[in-house]
Order: structure tokens, then C-alpha cells, then sequence
């Protein structure tokens, strides 16, 4: 969620300094959801099956910041009042 308004918060920032202040609370939102979701499956699961649930969470925060860009270049592209911005 602090993430979410994060990145809301930075979607609306004009001046840089409120764009710097929204992108650190982005990243304290972002590093603490991995932490989140890495304890959590630790609390659920055992052994092979937490080890698989944890590499399955690290592949999905390796290879989501990779499509991000392009998705959201695809989405800038088709969209008349994000490209006027």
C-alpha cells in the first residue's frame, strides 16, 4: 500500500524536491514488501516447499523491474494524456 501512494505521490510531484521525498518513501515501501512477503512465507511454509515459494518470490523481484520499463512505455504510447504530460 505505501508503495501504491508512493508512487501516486510521485505520478503528481512537480517541484524535485517532493519528487526526491516520493521516490524514498517508494523504496522504503518497495524493500519493505519483499521483507514482508519473504517472512511471511517463512512463517507458512517448511523446508522444500518454503525454499520453492522463496525462489519463486525471487524470480518475480528479479524479473518484474525488467518488463516494468517497457510496459510502461507501451502504456505511455497509447495513451494520449499520459504522452502530454
Amino acid at each position: 500500500m505505501l508503495f501504491i501512494v508512493a508512487g501516486i505521490g510521485c505520478a503528481l510531484a512537480h517541484p524535485l524536491p517532493t519528487l526526491l521525498m516520493w521516490r524514498v518513501v517508494q523504496g522504503a515501501g518497495a524493500g519493505a514488501s519483499m521483507t514482508i512477503a519473504f517472512a511471511i512465507i517463512r512463517d507458512l511454509f517448511e523446508g522444500q516447499v518454503a525454499r520453492t515459494k522463496l525462489s519463486y518470490v525471487a524470480i518475480v523481484t528479479t524479473i518484474v523491474p525488467m518488463i516494468a520499463p517497457t510496459a510502461g512505455s507501451a502504456l505511455g504510447a497509447s495513451c494520449p494524456a499520459i504522452r502530454s504530460r
